[in-house]
């Protein structure tokens, strides 16, 4: 019994991570583009 909950509170940990990297990416992204709109603006 203790170890499938263990195993549970794995998966859904790993979940997490997963999800939290993902944001990462698209925070970095948005970032990104941020800069490159705030640039282009610059053109005008």
């Amino acid at each position: 019994m203790f170890q499938e909950l263990e195993s549970e509170i794995c998966k859904y940990g790993l979940h997490i991570r997963n999800h939290e990297m993902a944001l990462k990416i698209v925070n970095d992204q948005t970032v990104e583009v941020e800069q490159v709109l705030s640039q282009l603006q610059g053109f005008d």
